[in-house]
């Protein structure tokens, strides 16, 4: 039995790896410490906190109209289902009917 070198053994670690190692660690080491802004510190009176209730309230307005739309667009659709059919659409779908059921019995077309 021969024995190789432990360098042989251990599995190498491409060059791109290292260098992403390399700049993470840099930017471990270099950072500064990041302190909170008035919003997130919570300070009530700020006006970045006022604005940032707002922009809120603001993008849940939009989202409460785009929810009262499409509720109102299936309420639509419902209650043009509950709607009583019309004469005119019950007299063209009697003749779509009847048309069909003549062209079943003529496969190779209506004679002329």
């Amino acid at each position: 039995m021969s024995h190789q070198p432990a360098s042989s053994l251990r599995p190498s670690c491409p060059a791109s790896a290292r260098a992403i190692a390399c700049g993470l660690l840099a930017a471990c080491l270099l950072s500064s410490p990041a302190f909170a802004c008035a919003v997130c510190f919570g300070d009530p009176n700020s006006s970045q906190t006022q604005g940032m209730n707002w922009a809120i309230i603001t993008m849940l307005g939009f989202i409460a109209a785009v929810f009262a739309g499409l509720g109102a667009f299936a309420f639509a659709l419902w209650r043009r289902g509950q709607a009583p059919e019309s004469e005119s659409a019950a007299t063209g779908r009697s003749e779509l009917r009847e048309a069909l059921t003549a062209a079943a019995h003529y496969p190779e077309g209506l004679p002329s």
